[in-house]
């Protein structure tokens, strides 16, 4: 094999392990933050970011929405009728739209999920019974946007997106070597 074909193996192995670098990196925060979330709900239900979003009905009917800096909620009886909700809809809340859904109803508890469009793009999970909410689960970019937590996400993703780079390019150079013998 001439030097020009090794320089072409080589420069697509550079190419492949560029993209899996890129791949790793955008898409491993927001999953990180939500696998995380899982065990951080389990272990302290309050501990919820400042861009948790929750839905509830007001006394006059209609929709409004808290978040997790007033988390735990004040309490049916203060301007909220219930954390059950009637339906699914969407809204513009501040300067994002919000949208939630009802993806289960089992009579006293509400499988509830919140995505907010804006800035931070967030999806909150929870469970909502008349008086109360539990949290499921949270996926973002970072724990709260807003506190600048993104930072532990990012450098987690960094290094995973480092490994899959390494380890792309090791294979690919590791077959043109297979080919040359």
């Amino acid at each position: 094999m001439d030097e020009a074909a090794r320089r072409r193996k080589r420069h697509m192995a550079e190419i492949a392990a560029l993209a899996a670098f890129v791949a790793v990196l955008l898409s491993t925060p927001p999953w990180l933050v939500y696998l995380a979330s899982l065990v951080i709900f389990r272990l302290d239900p309050g501990a919820v970011p400042d861009s948790f979003w929750i839905v509830y009905q007001t006394a006059g009917g209609g929709h409004a929405v808290i978040d997790g800096r007033r988390y735990p909620p004040l309490g049916a009886g203060q301007g909220i009728r219930s954390f059950r909700l009637t339906g699914s809809g969407d809204f513009f809340y501040g300067k994002g739209k919000l949208s939630f859904a009802v993806l289960e109803d089992d009579g006293k508890r509400q499988v509830v999920e919140v995505r907010y469009e804006g800035l931070n793009h967030t999806v909150s999970r929870y469970a909502a019974y008349a008086d109360r909410v539990v949290p499921i689960s949270y996926r973002s970019l970072g724990w709260g946007y807003e506190n600048a937590t993104v930072l532990p996400a990012a450098m987690v993703a960094l290094a995973l997106g480092i490994l899959a780079a390494w380890g792309v390019f090791a294979a690919a150079s590791r077959l043109t070597r297979l080919e040359q013998t």
